[in-house]
């Protein structure tokens, strides 16, 4: 989907019930997806034209004397989001060096027992990698993620390894030995 065509969607999305950024001010508003895309054109081209945006859009406009003013703060669905992986960051800076947690414990713990593709979502966005220990999350099977995370092929496992898990012939982490258990004796 293109630049113009997600405006649209936006602006007919708006339509039915949006709310009205000022003219000179830079809005986001929620992404395909999750996340969300900053719609970085001059808004005064787009007030324009009778542009709208979102009820849960986040507006920046100038203040008086320079700087910027806020408004429009996220609510409902994207609120319980954000309150979501803030518990799932403090969950994560919890585990222990030298052990795992799985992405369903992580989201049980966090009291939304069948989220797991939440827990990998909040990690994939994690705003505090170097305090945020991601790389001792490992699926239910015990296996590290794909190349695409910490930086490549191997690079989670090393960061394991390092940490002080062991790994089963087959690659994957040795559960038994290091899934994290909160309030267990070690």
């Amino acid at each position: 989907m293109n630049f113009d065509s997600k405006t649209k969607k936006r602006e007919r999305s708006a339509e039915k019930g949006g709310s009205s950024c000022a003219p000179d001010s830079l809005c986001t508003s929620p992404a395909e997806g999750g996340g969300s895309a900053l719609l970085n054109t001059p808004l005064n081209l787009r007030a324009e034209k009778g542009a709208t945006f979102a009820p849960d859009s986040l507006c920046i406009s100038p203040a008086e004397g320079g700087g910027s003013t806020l408004s429009n703060a996220p609510s409902g669905p994207r609120a319980e989001r954000g309150a979501t992986f803030a518990k799932i960051y403090e969950i994560v800076k919890q585990i222990p060096p030298g052990k795992v947690a799985t992405y369903g414990q992580i989201a049980f713990m966090a009291g939304k027992p069948r989220a797991a593709r939440v827990v990998g979502w909040a990690l994939h966005v994690n705003p505090d990698p170097e305090g945020t220990p991601c790389f001792r999350v490992v699926n239910r099977r015990g296996e590290c993620s794909g190349s695409f995370a910490f930086g490549g092929e191997g690079v989670q496992r090393a960061l394991l390894e390092a940490d002080g898990v062991g790994f089963l012939e087959d690659g994957r982490v040795d559960l038994r030995k290091h899934l994290w258990r909160p309030g267990a004796q070690p």
